[in-house]
């Protein structure tokens, strides 16, 4: 579907693992902004057989609660939560503006996935498409042994035909706020998106679940026609022309602002999701502070601030106390400015949060910010993970991955990894290539394989010296969550001692996205706890579709154990060969890159 022109970054990527050995440990607490403030409130106590309520956040059932580790232990309830997600096409207006679309359920977003903490979610999607394929990704869910319910195409399944479904089933064995996505081509920038919500406990209590709120740029372009032209122009990110928050903003052609209510002397749980294409959000309540809670799918020891930087895939359930006058205030969203791309409507980008009994109910907030958002394409760092873990410092071993200029002549844009973009036939997913015994694949695949079992695995991602390396990127670790041990601007990792032992090991950040530093290098490791194929991406579906994206076949050898629908995966594969032949002919030679 691209052509194979390169315009990229040269970088260095290592790797090494290390036995696995998570130990409790202090962590350090040192905020990297001025306004941020460790809670010292914050005590871990275990709990004693406390059920879940308004008061007890923190308990969940049995002897189970904030404490424990997701990575081994979860409830068992026996409950299946089902859900049908119709994607369809039609012409929606979210800011005003009149847009072909791809949608879930007929609406955007798509409607909320909700269970708890251990219930096993039996979702069926159905293509009702005109002619595109789809497939859904569970943004950040781990899917222990259902790596072929990761809804990667070209990885783990070919994309589902129009006409046909799928049925997605995996067990949520963690907690927190997330979302679901299209992982076909750039498909998810067009609406095949909405929440997931898994309840469990909590590390602050609270009275009311305000739900999740996706913010995003938006294009008034579909979004398949902006990535061809991002694909064949090296000018600068496209510029989005809006910034939706929770599907809804004004503008020139109409459009609305979205409405909050909140209930005077209540606690409120927020979850903020960054469901965008190319900006990073930076958001604040005016008049109020947030009290964050949780990272991704990760509980973390309170702190407050005042506004929150969020990458693309990043999520941050906060907390509002609705104890200011009763009236209404500006909910403010901004961008990162120069680092991420222009955005025209950025300074008008608001939502309105009315107390219940404010008098007005119709009047525009006269509330004033406190001072500018920030702006810039950077991840909060203040962030402490409850469920500790010491990580060796160890990297015993170096690999390179390299992003680089290539010759002209090959039509496109590319983003290279040890100088070659990330491609896929996404009639031949790298899961079903092992089912049939395929131990090699192709350079261009990008295949990095992970054979020791629970060992930590490290990574150091650099950006170069060309001027590409200026754009910062969202990481996004599919089957995991990964351990931020250095996030570097304007800087070269070499490897020598001074860098190796600022490496923050003792209870790092945890999380499934985090921002890899313009002109620098992010530091991240893993455990190899999760037999499967596992894609490690930039969360720019551009930059994806350019070829940034790497994979994981992690224990190979124990994959086909694991996989209990290996004849439905080749059955899905060929009503999708069957598909193109009839819509293209038989003597189409269709190759896609990934998203």
């Amino acid at each position: 579907m691209r052509g194979s022109t390169y315009v990229a970054f040269l970088g260095t990527l290592l790797c090494s693992s290390v036995n696995a050995f998570p130990a409790h440990a202090d962590a350090d607490t040192n905020a990297s902004r001025a306004h941020l403030e460790h809670n010292a409130d914050w005590t871990p106590k275990p709990s004693q057989n406390c059920e879940h309520g308004p008061k007890t956040r923190r308990c969940w059932t049995g002897d189970l609660d904030v404490l424990t580790d997701m990575d081994d232990v979860w409830p068992d309830t026996g409950v299946y939560r089902k859900y049908t997600l119709e994607i369809t096409n039609a012409t929606m207006a979210p800011d005003g503006f009149p847009r072909d679309m791809q949608v879930v359920n007929g609406q955007y977003p798509g409607p909320t996935i909700e269970a708890n903490w251990g219930d096993i979610l039996q979702i069926t999607v159905i293509n009702r498409l005109h002619a595109n394929g789809t497939g859904i990704h569970w943004h950040g869910i781990r899917q222990l042994e259902t790596n072929e319910y990761d809804g990667t195409g070209g990885l783990t399944e070919c994309p589902i035909p129009p006409g046909a479904s799928k049925v997605y089933t995996f067990r949520a064995t963690q907690y927190g706020s997330s979302w679901y996505h299209s992982h076909y081509s750039v498909q998810y920038g067009d609406g095949v998106l909405g929440g997931i919500i898994i309840h469990g406990p909590a590390t602050q209590n609270y009275d009311i679940d305000l739900g999740i709120m996706p913010m995003t740029d938006w294009f008034h372009s579909p979004i398949f026609t902006v990535n061809s032209a991002a694909h064949h122009e090296a000018h600068g990110p496209p510029i989005a022309d809006n910034i939706l928050i929770n599907g809804t903003m004004t503008s020139p052609y109409g459009g609305a602002k979205p409405e909050t209510t909140l209930t005077p002397g209540k606690t409120h749980r927020l979850r903020l999701v960054n469901t965008g294409i190319n900006n990073w959000i930076h958001a604040s309540l005016d008049n109020h502070t947030f009290t964050v809670i949780a990272a991704d799918f990760v509980p973390i020891e309170p702190f407050e601030t005042t506004e929150l930087s969020i990458a693309i895939g990043q999520r941050y359930d906060v907390l509002i106390h609705a104890t200011q006058p009763s009236t209404s205030y500006y909910f403010r969203v901004g961008t990162g400015g120069s680092c991420d791309g222009p955005n025209p409507s950025a300074s008008e980008a608001r939502g309105i949060f009315r107390y219940a009994d404010a008098p007005d109910l119709l009047a525009e907030p006269v509330s004033v910010a406190a001072g500018h958002l920030m702006e810039g394409c950077w991840d909060e760092q203040n962030l402490v993970p409850v469920q500790r873990t010491q990580v060796p410092r160890d990297i015993p071993q170096e690999m390179l991955v390299g992003f680089d200029t290539t010759n002209a002549s090959t039509n496109g844009v590319h983003w290279l990894i040890d100088g070659k973009p990330m491609k896929v036939d996404v009639k031949k997913p790298t899961l079903m290539q092992i089912t049939d015994g395929k131990w090699e694949f192709e350079g261009t695949n990008n295949v990095y394989r992970v054979g020791e079992k629970d060992t930590f695995q490290y990574w150091v991602i650099q950006q170069s010296d060309h001027m590409a390396a200026f754009v910062p990127h969202p990481i996004h670790l599919h089957g995991h969550d990964f351990y931020v041990l250095d996030q570097v601007s304007d800087a070269t990792w070499n490897g020598n001692a001074s860098q190796v032992d600022r490496l923050r090991t003792d209870n790092p950040i945890r999380r499934d996205t985090a921002t890899l530093p313009a002109n620098g290098y992010l530091v991240l490791a893993f455990e190899s706890d999760n037999p499967g194929v596992w894609l490690m991406h930039c969360h720019i579906p551009f930059h994806v579709g350019q070829g940034f994206g790497m994979q994981f076949v992690e224990r190979q050898e124990e994959i086909l154990g694991s996989i209990e629908r290996l004849d439905d995966i080749k059955r899905e594969c060929g009503d999708w060969k069957a598909f193109q032949e009839s819509f293209y002919g038989v003597d189409f030679e269709f190759e896609e890159t990934l998203v």
